[in-house]
């Protein structure tokens, strides 16, 4: 994996990570390069020769919990430069499979650039967003804001759910800070693609 593109998706996990836990939430990590560390350092033919099973490849980035267990989610984390229809086809490419295997799968998109760019006030929900995802007849469905499911080919940014929706206790004034800062060092994820 390129250097730059593995770089940004550490940093959205680690943002993810340092966000839920100041909320109060458990999260521990899945994802393949957490499980097996030696694969992050692997380029692509190498790792492909290794011809690991779906299920350990596909795995989500986090499993997460509220402080009593009450509530659990499996977590798939992507950073995207910007939101539109060709990062939408984009996604569905790479989430069929994982959804297909860890199904349903919480979601949560970081965006370096503002999904309302012309805005003056700028919110996290411009940046970050979730939704729930299922798969069903070789098709992604994604939960909407009105908690309808959708599918993925009608996924717009407006239709996603806040993730402070979602874990609620994200909502609370000091995590609110927390959210605003994550949402800080997001959009400089975005100076690294002007290296390219």
């Amino acid at each position: 994996m390129d250097y730059k593109n593995r770089l940004k998706g550490v940093v959205t996990q680690v943002l993810l990570k340092s966000l839920l836990e100041d909320a109060g939430y458990r999260i521990v990590p899945l994802g393949i390069e957490e499980v097996l560390r030696e694969l992050a350092c692997l380029d692509e033919a190498k790792y492909k020769e290794l011809k690991l099973p779906d299920q350990l490849r596909k795995l989500p980035d986090f499993f997460v919990a509220d402080i009593d267990f009450q509530e659990t989610f499996l977590v798939e984390v992507k950073y995207r430069k910007k939101w539109n229809p060709t990062t939408r086809a984009n996604l569905q490419e790479v989430l069929l499979q994982q959804t297909r295997l860890w199904n349903p799968l919480l979601l949560i998109i970081f965006l370096g650039n503002s999904a309302k760019p012309h805005y003056q006030d700028e919110k996290p929900s411009h940046f970050i967003k979730t939704t729930q995802l299922r798969s069903e007849n070789n098709n992604i469905y994604f939960l909407n804001s009105s908690r309808e499911w959708m599918i993925w080919e009608e996924a717009d940014w407006d239709k996603f759910i806040r993730i402070q929706d979602i874990f609620i206790h994200v909502e609370d004034q000091r995590e609110y800070q927390t959210i605003t800062k994550a949402t800080s060092i997001l959009k400089s994820l975005v100076s690294l693609d002007l290296f390219e």
